[in-house]
């Protein structure tokens, strides 16, 4: 019983410092998007600005519109 609890605790750690692993990559890899928006219908106008304003916001003003 205590070789699962050992092997247990072993494998949960290793999963713990790859995830670390992983948020410090994404944390590195943050830069500003590049978007660009096409819009064919002039009926669609306010659908897309608010589309625009959404993405802003929603990156914290680290876009290129």
């Amino acid at each position: 019983m205590r070789r699962r609890d050992i092997f247990r605790v072993g494998l949960a750690g290793a999963a713990g410092l790859f995830g670390l692993r992983q948020v410090k990559a994404a944390a590195v890899a943050e830069e500003r998007q590049k978007v660009a928006y096409h819009l064919s219908d002039l009926d669609k106008v306010g659908f897309v600005l608010g589309n625009i304003k959404n993405h802003y916001e929603g990156t914290g003003g680290k876009v290129d519109i």
